[in-house]
């Protein structure tokens, strides 16, 4: 719920999905968004990467947990810490954000179901490269340029390569299936969080 007040607040944030697999839960898609600005108790964060939390993070998070931002916030940040006292103190160094690796198709192709799926089907953020190449929810991958991508338990392309962080201007030719037809479609890769 606070995740969702949080986007509400923002409707013009940069945003992308990522995918990633927790034992608990399995494969997890998530919207990764830019902050230009996060606050929490006195300190205030600006230009950084956060993403909603997984139902296992919040049962482990206090309560008031919305998000979690990671390394490259930490990374602009000046942390003292007062050891006799018990105490830490931060704030922002003043740098510029860092361009930060992410998603810049803002789809993922994950398996519905680990064990059983034959393809990869899409999550795609409206809006984005993927959309735009009329990529849409429920799409079947079933290759990236040359690379076969209904062998993705097996190919070791599908799991040594990041397509879709790739720099901005990349041309990813993707072969799809979308209600039993199959069409190909190019993806424009884009900055689409970051400073």
């Amino acid at each position: 719920q606070l995740w969702q007040e949080w986007i509400a607040a923002h409707p013009n944030r940069k945003r992308t999905l990522g995918a990633f697999f927790t034992p608990s839960i399995g494969v997890v898609v998530r919207e990764f968004s830019w902050a230009d600005e996060l606050s929490f108790g006195s300190l205030t964060l600006h230009d950084v990467p956060v993403r909603e939390a997984t139902p296992g993070e919040v049962a482990l998070g206090e309560p008031g947990f919305r998000a979690l931002f990671g390394f490259t916030a930490l990374k602009r940040l000046v942390l003292v810490v007062d050891g006799k006292n018990g105490v830490a103190y931060f704030e922002m160094y003043p740098s510029r954000p860092t361009p930060f690796p992410h998603n810049r198709a803002g789809a993922v192709f994950v398996p519905e179901d680990l064990h059983k799926s034959e393809y990869l089907t899409a999550h795609v953020l409206p809006g984005t490269p993927a959309y735009e190449a009329n990529v849409r929810d429920g799409d079947a991958l079933l290759k990236v340029d040359d690379v076969d991508a209904t062998r993705w338990r097996t190919n070791p392309a599908m799991h040594q390569s990041d397509f879709w962080e790739r720099p901005a201007g990349t041309k990813l030719r993707v072969t799809l299936k979308r209600e039993g037809k199959e069409f190909q479609t190019t993806i424009v890769l884009r900055d689409l969080i970051g400073p």
